[in-house]
């Protein structure tokens, strides 16, 4: 995994932050570095990143993950709306 993935989902726990502090822009990046890396897999990475935290009871870096999980999901579901 990535640095820049690591150090976003960790960023909660590592720097005292409630996980609704990290930016939404983050949470976008490490979703779109996740599915480049995992393709159909990021989900399921994200998901078990989210349970290793829950292991640590590590409330903010679960959330952090779940987060990162929930974009991954939108970003691979199919698109809808007109089609131009």
């Amino acid at each position: 995994m990535s640095s820049t993935i690591a150090a976003i989902g960790c960023a909660a726990s590592h720097k005292g932050l409630r996980s609704n502090m990290i930016p939404e822009r983050d949470i976008w990046r490490a979703a779109n570095l996740l599915l480049r890396q995992h393709a159909s897999e990021a989900e399921i990475v994200a998901a078990r990143r989210a349970d290793e935290m829950l292991d640590r009871n590590d409330r903010d870096g679960q959330l952090v993950w779940l987060r990162i999980r929930r974009t991954v999901a939108k970003l691979q579901a199919a698109p809808s709306g007109l089609v131009h």
